[in-house]
């Protein structure tokens, strides 16, 4: 969820970390549910038919361009992190990000709602683990 296609184009969203589509969490009862893919869907069923706007500057290393995304008027970035699909990025200095994933967590929303891994350790583990 923290990556967009257009036309081919890959485009990473600055500031936050979701999860990898085939990423679990636990909810309170301890089933897993893959969290990364309802991020996904959240996103595109958020979005819709609306218009999305991105300012990039860079690509990453993996040819992705880096970039604020707007649609409907609000950042993409901060409504995934507002809803608990994504957690800022590592080291972001992202005040508004950081504001909207606190919230999302003291009301347990999106992966808030239980246990996770963050994304990066998700990453680094390898989903076999």
């Amino acid at each position: 969820a923290d990556s967009l296609e257009f036309h081919g184009e890959r485009i990473r969203l600055l500031d936050i970390d979701a999860p990898d589509s085939q990423q679990t969490c636990a909810r309170p009862d301890g089933t897993e549910w893959r969290c990364g893919q309802e991020a996904v869907l959240k996103l595109a069923d958020w979005i819709g038919q609306r218009t999305v706007t991105c300012e990039a500057g860079r690509k990453d290393r993996y040819g992705r361009w880096l970039a604020n995304c707007m649609s409907g008027g609000e950042d993409i970035a901060r409504w995934l992190a507002s809803r608990g699909w994504a957690v800022p990025y590592r080291n972001c200095k992202c005040e508004t990000i950081r504001e909207a994933s606190e919230s999302a967590k003291s009301l347990q929303r999106g992966m808030w709602a239980g246990t996770f891994v963050m994304p990066w350790v998700w990453r680094e583990l390898g989903p076999e683990s």
